[in-house]
């Protein structure tokens, strides 16, 4: 992650010796259970004499977080807030690299497979070889199914008894999405074929599969749900997506009544 914000990191004159003193300064402000906001910790660092606004600010947080520096504390009403890593984070059992990797590809394949070594690559930032190198340890725990070129890796299962819908509402940039490359036309609803840009970044998902895309506007006492669905839903998906929705709303700390949704159908676009 480091190498791949090189650029970014030039472009706003941060280098090591300042990613050392802010991730320094930014510890000593969220020891002992002090969680501290995005605006807090730049006052923080402007108040130190680090230039700590716009986009410098969230690199500077962002190498924060990859040095294990920080990681997400508790909600201060409903901003993020930052907090001290190892007070947050058990410590673990030391592994060596092998064994790393052998861990994270049996945990990638037994929660998104069916999916390649690429898709792993994608999701973890690793190398393909090191890819590979985790894929084999633990290759025998896993099947495997050849399709169009590509070799699909994924958990036994066993036959499970038919199951209501489940409907997910997640942003644009979430792990679920994020987490293929090379599979990733696999999360389209065969219904989503020729379809043109979406009308909303955030994405809805029937079963893991992409529906529809939505946007959300808030303000401090509701929220309106925009849906734009590419097909119709039946009736125990309607229902799903009404629960959905109530879902958000309660995480949004919002009465039922204040929580309203409109729904229209995304026209076919060009292929």
């Amino acid at each position: 992650m480091q190498a791949a914000n090189g650029h970014h990191l030039r472009s706003l004159d941060l280098d090591e010796g300042t990613l050392a003193r802010t991730g320094e300064l930014i510890a000593e402000a969220v020891e002992g259970g002090n969680h501290l906001t995005r605006r807090q910790i730049g006052a923080m660092l402007q108040a130190a004499g680090v230039g700590a606004d716009g986009m410098r600010l969230g690199y500077i947080l962002m190498a924060a977080e990859l040095h294990r520096v920080v990681i997400s504390g508790v909600p201060s009403g409903r901003q993020h807030t930052y907090a001290a890593f190892g007070e947050r984070v058990p410590a673990s059992e030391p592994l060596d690299r092998d064994a790393a990797l052998a861990r994270l590809a049996r945990r990638y394949f037994a929660t998104r497979g069916p999916a390649t070594v690429r898709d792993l690559a994608r999701w973890s930032g690793l190398t393909l070889a090191d890819c590979r190198t985790g894929l084999v340890a633990v290759a025998d725990e896993f099947r495997v199914a050849e399709v169009e070129g590509r070799s699909l890796w994924y958990p036994p299962r066993q036959d499970a008894a038919p199951r209501p819908p489940v409907v997910d509402l997640v942003q644009g940039y979430d792990e679920c999405i994020m987490s293929y490359s090379d599979t990733k036309d696999y999360l389209a609803d065969p219904d989503l074929a020729g379809r043109g840009a979406p009308a909303y970044v955030h994405a809805v998902l029937v079963d893991g599969l992409v529906v529809g895309h939505w946007k959300h506007t808030l303000s401090a006492r509701s929220a309106t749900i925009d849906l734009a669905l590419h097909r119709t839903l039946s009736a125990p998906e309607t229902a799903a997506l009404d629960a959905e929705i109530q879902r958000y709303g309660e995480f949004l700390e919002l009465q039922r009544e204040k929580v309203s949704a409109h729904e229209h159908h995304q026209p076919k676009g060009n292929p």
